[in-house]
């Protein structure tokens, strides 16, 4: 996604007009995260839900060329977390709680690709095999339920999809990197983000820009805005819709008229030198009014340096 070069030759650490963001990593080098997720929701002015998970991974570098980086990421898995599949039973069944992954970087650090995504896939289809019964049994909505995760179990078949959804902590960890910045300026692009429920992604705008940099420390933050397009997002809500068995004309005309607003508010702080992140807390606000109906939603992840 990042549109600029990295004029490695001419950067000084001393510049305080611009920052290259590069990954000066060694083999064997290794970094702890803590990463925390919460999710609130409102149905007008209450708050209806409060979720929260937290789990530490490591970050360790297992080779290393002129051209490129190989890492492992070692974490406990998403559903391991989870406040929705009892952690009682979780521990009884069979199926690993950790996963590793090993993805490469370009040399500057910028994700390139999962390079063991057919054996991560193999765990997630296994997981995906052994909660499905357990989550739909006995359940009025189980056809539908079954009917949304055989669809979320379809996204991760490919190596595309593994990288997408399975760890998406692992994009915001390299988002940075591969980068020159200029102090004041502040760059627009157009993205496009995944849709889990269909094939088309959501398109968006974004802005990145540096907020700060402390150049004795080698240490800026990194402001990333993010506005999702607001009929594509619409057309992700009916994806949902559909595999979940309610597609009708009055859910079409209900979304259609409807107001919704999507948007992240991302800071990332890099110690730019030798290329390490110190922390990342994201916020996606999510914003839905049809008639006198307000729902809203706060997505928040920190991911913090040990």
């Amino acid at each position: 996604m990042i549109f600029l070069s990295v004029p490695t030759l001419s950067f000084s650490k001393n510049d305080t007009t611009s920052v290259a963001l590069i990954a000066y990593w060694s083999l064997g080098d290794s970094y702890s995260y803590e990463i925390t997720k919460y999710t609130q929701q409102w149905k007008g002015d209450e708050l209806v839900k409060f979720d929260s998970s937290s789990y530490s991974a490591e970050f360790l570098v297992i080779d290393s060329t002129e051209t490129s980086y190989q890492i492992k990421w070692k974490y406990t898995h998403e559903l391991f977390r989870s406040q929705v599949v009892d952690q009682v039973l979780l521990q009884s069944l069979n199926v690993k709680p950790i996963l590793e992954i090993i993805y490469s970087t370009d040399e500057y650090g910028e994700f390139v690709g999962i390079d063991n995504w057919e054996e991560v896939r193999d765990a997630v289809n296994e997981i995906f095999e052994t909660l499905t019964p357990i989550l739909v049994e006995g359940k009025e909505s189980g056809p539908a339920i079954q009917q949304v995760l055989q669809q979320m179990k379809n996204t991760y078949q490919s190596k595309i999809g593994v990288e997408a959804f399975v760890v998406p902590e692992l994009k915001l960890l390299h988002f940075p990197f591969g980068a020159s910045l200029e102090v004041g300026r502040i760059y627009e692009y157009e993205d496009s983000l995944p849709n889990l429920f269909g094939e088309e992604p959501v398109d968006a705008k974004g802005q990145l820009y540096l907020d700060e940099i402390d150049v004795e420390d080698e240490y800026c933050l990194l402001i990333q805005e993010v506005q999702l397009e607001e009929n594509s997002s619409k057309s992700m809500i009916m994806d949902f819709f559909r595999l979940s068995g309610l597609d009708s004309e009055e859910f079409e005309k209900v979304v259609g008229e409807a107001v919704l607003e999507i948007n992240d508010y991302n800071k990332f702080g890099v110690f730019y030198y030798p290329g390490v992140v110190d922390f990342i807390h994201t916020t996606r606000e999510s914003y839905f009014q049809y008639l006198d109906d307000v729902a809203s939603r706060r997505d928040t992840v920190l991911i913090i340096l040990k």
